[in-house]
């Protein structure tokens, strides 16, 4: 079995299938121009959120967005198929542990210290956050971890 997690090009093909499965995971509308016009696609064009998609035998099965917020890597979007979500291969915590190990890289891109990762998130995978290391902000609706 090979996993593999890249960067996704900022092109709008490889953009588009990754946010295909972003909308597919949080049940989005999936017509192309919901895909195509998405906050996603847009800021990722932009360069303003990086993705990431994680494959299985070349088939891409995860994702993540993220982008830089002050000092904190903003973790925007974190998405697994379904058939994958609660697997004995851990897809989410090995995509987040991965991105959160390329912190150097992030730092050089946004030319910016980051200190911490920050996320805001549902309480139905509040759990899953904490198990990583997250733990609720004061007196916000985020979650974050120091890095």
């Amino acid at each position: 079995m090979n996993i593999e997690i890249k960067r996704i090009n900022p092109e709008p093909e490889e953009l588009y299938a990754i946010e295909l499965l972003r909308h597919q995971v949080f049940h989005l509308k999936t017509d192309d121009t919901s895909i195509k016009t998405s906050y996603s696609i847009f800021h990722a064009l932009h360069n303003r959120l990086i993705p990431f998609g994680l494959t299985i035998n070349g088939k891409l099965i995860a994702g993540i967005y993220v982008s830089c917020i002050n000092n904190a890597l903003f973790i925007d979007s974190l998405f697994v198929h379904e058939d994958y979500q609660k697997s004995k291969f851990k897809i989410g915590k090995k995509l987040l542990s991965t991105i959160l190990e390329l912190k150097p890289v992030f730092e050089e891109y946004f030319k910016k210290e980051i200190t911490l990762s920050k996320l805001a998130t549902k309480a139905s995978v509040r759990e899953f956050y904490e198990k990583v290391g997250y733990q609720q902000e004061e007196k916000t609706p985020y979650m974050i971890k120091a890095i």
